[in-house]
This record gives C-alpha cells, structure tokens and sequence, in this order.
C-alpha cells in the first residue's frame, strides 16, 4: 500500500503523506518516504 505520493507541478516537488487517521510512520512508510525525497533530489 502506497502512503507516500510524489508529484512536480511547474518546478515544485510536493510529497503527500497519506496513512490516516493520524499518519503514524513505520518502517514501510520510512521507505517510501526516503525513495520520495531522493525522486526529488534527483
């Protein structure tokens, strides 16, 4: 399941975190957060 979205929109990165209700992270999340912060560093 995908709790981590990665967009650009006119030279702007937004990551979304979405794991409702209260968006607690785990090592899963971690993940996909690490692999959309080098998306945007890339």
């Amino acid at each position: 399941m995908t709790v981590i979205r990665f967009e650009v929109d006119r030279h702007i990165a937004l990551v979304t975190i979405d794991r409702p209700p209260v968006n607690a992270f785990n090592r899963a999340m971690r993940d996909q957060l690490i692999a959309a912060l080098a998306q945007a560093l890339a």
